[in-house]
């Protein structure tokens, strides 16, 4: 997912990021990995080209919308090779994050969408996540 690079930036909202939140856990993961270090904004930082200068990877988890001058920002960061993690929620606890993703996947001109579909109830895990080829 870093392909390579070394800097990643998490943004969640206020409402959604405490000490015991899954942003957490991510900055931890990230900070773990030899030489590379990971930051965790809250929203309402604002995404911009010049918050994005030298990011390789942006993982959102958040609450409230993009405005169009984000997801432009966002698009020229990804022409420019930079990798997002976009999350989305499937449970009542998730409010309205699918529908903030499947409009940010809208506005940077991808065909993938975030479904409803259920895959199991209760949490899901696995042992191992293989590295890309």
């Amino acid at each position: 997912m870093l392909g390579g690079g070394s800097r990643v930036l998490i943004q969640g909202s206020v409402a959604t990021l405490s000490r015991n939140t899954a942003q957490v856990t991510m900055v931890q993961f990230f900070d773990g990995l030899a030489g590379v270090s990971a930051t965790l904004e809250t929203v309402p930082t604002t995404v911009t080209a010049s918050s994005l200068a030298g990011i390789d990877l942006y993982i959102s988890a958040r609450s409230s919308g993009f405005s169009a001058s984000e997801a432009a920002a966002l698009s020229a960061f990804e022409t420019n090779g930079g990798a997002l993690l976009i999350l989305g929620e499937n449970s009542g606890v998730g409010g309205s994050f699918n529908s903030i993703a499947n409009d940010l996947l809208t506005a940077l001109g991808s065909g993938m969408r975030l479904g409803s579909a259920s895959i199991g109830s209760g949490f899901l895990t696995t042992p191992e996540v293989a590295s890309a080829p």
